[in-house]
């Protein structure tokens, strides 16, 4: 989950952010109350209503991997910006050096909701020594099943950043460093790690003015387009075998499922996030005021509703009927934001400070090696 604040003209990703986590969190209440729509075998009236959104880019709405993926574009490229305006090395360091603790008291607060709640709800409640090693260690540096699950993604983050923070130390000042970039994509792509690359890519063009708002609409809504459909090859299959119906079927050119997936999701996710930059009319509807409150609270609705959803899920039981989903669904969406609201405030907003306090004190203390708080390379990459 991209954690920095877009800031000025970058506004719209903070929009951005926010209708994403929203799709995240409504994907994860499919999960909870409704599993059966992303199973389209039954062949009744709502069955046949299931495997049409399923079928067409509508299973966007509940498709929690595409939004996932677009965080970690979000981030390289966020993460990188600063830098790539201005080539000052010394906010390499200050971001490398405040990343781990830029999530650890939000990541931290949570487990202890866990914990709590888990003593509340749970028979077998959350051990106090897993707790700290994860809130402490573990969720930031491996890819582990962490206490609060939604939060697999920071190891994939604090890595991916400090991989975006040494491609930006060792190439960031070449003629040639987008060579560079393609090449260290392309040796992660099938890992996330390509994505964060493609941010840090994508920042750079976007500062030299090498995407500019779109001459040819046409063209730019084209894009948008494409990477919607492509992003929405569906990841559910149906019971009964048949993995892809509808336009998927024209599209997918391999036996294996697994890499039509993630083909499709990389180019997508790809030409939808280039389609954005180059979109002032979607920067426009992105910068509308309540979509930028979402943006602002979406790390706290992010890091809780998967918390709040397990309580509900835990003190109402299974979901028979349609409507039951359609109450649970706006129940876990009302108590998230509600809660939210203080959590950024008086968590998130203060963990920030503290890792900006902890971050400069280090860099004052010269406790940093001069290389690194200096704007001078002393090995350049010819």
């Amino acid at each position: 989950m991209q954690l920095s604040e877009p800031k000025g003209n970058l506004r719209f990703l903070d929009g951005l952010r926010g209708i994403l986590c929203l799709i995240v969190i409504f994907s994860h209440c499919v999960q909870a109350y409704w599993p059966d729509l992303r199973f389209t075998a039954d062949r009744s009236f709502f069955g046949m209503c299931e495997h049409f959104i399923a079928n067409t880019p509508l299973n966007l709405f509940y498709s929690g991997l595409p939004p996932v993926t677009l965080f970690f574009i979000m981030s390289g490229f966020v993460i990188s910006y600063k830098y790539n305006k201005t080539r000052d090395r010394k906010i390499i360091t200050n971001s490398a050096l405040k990343r781990y603790f830029r999530f650890l008291i939000p990541v931290t607060i949570s487990y202890v909701f866990m914990y709590v709640l888990s003593v509340i709800f749970f028979p077998k409640p959350i051990g106090l020594k897993r707790l700290i090693i994860q809130a402490f260690f573990k969720t930031y540096f491996f890819d582990i099943k962490t206490i609060n699950p939604i939060l697999w993604t920071i190891s994939f983050e604090v890595m991916g950043s400090f991989l975006v923070f040494a491609l930006l130390a060792l190439f960031g000042d070449q003629k040639n460093r987008l060579f560079f970039y393609f090449i260290v994509m392309l040796f992660f792509i099938k890992e996330q790690y390509c994505f964060f690359v493609f941010g840090l890519m994508m920042s750079d063009i976007y500062v030299s003015g090498g995407i500019r708002k779109a001459t040819n609409g046409i063209l730019n809504y084209s894009l948008f387009a494409l990477g919607l459909i492509l992003i929405s090859y569906p990841i559910h299959y149906d019971m009964d075998g048949d993995f892809v119906d509808g336009m998927y079927k024209y599209i997918t050119f391999s036996k294996n499922w697994d890499l039509n997936y993630a083909v499709f999701l990389r180019i997508g996710c790809f030409l939808f996030f280039i389609s954005v930059l180059r979109s002032g009319l979607i920067q426009g509807i992105l910068e509308r005021k309540v979509i930028l409150f979402i943006g602002k609270i979406s790390f706290s609705l992010y890091v809780l509703h998967f918390m709040i959803l397990e309580c509900i899920l835990a003190k109402m039981g299974n979901v028979v009927f349609f409507r039951d989903f359609i109450f649970y669904s706006i129940l876990t969406f009302a108590i998230t934001i509600v809660v939210a609201i203080p959590f950024e405030i008086y968590v998130d907003r203060q963990g920030i400070r503290i890792s900006n306090r902890i971050a400069n004190f280090l860099m004052e203390a010269k406790l940093v090696p001069n290389f690194m708080r200096t704007n001078s390379v002393n090995n350049k990459i010819t």
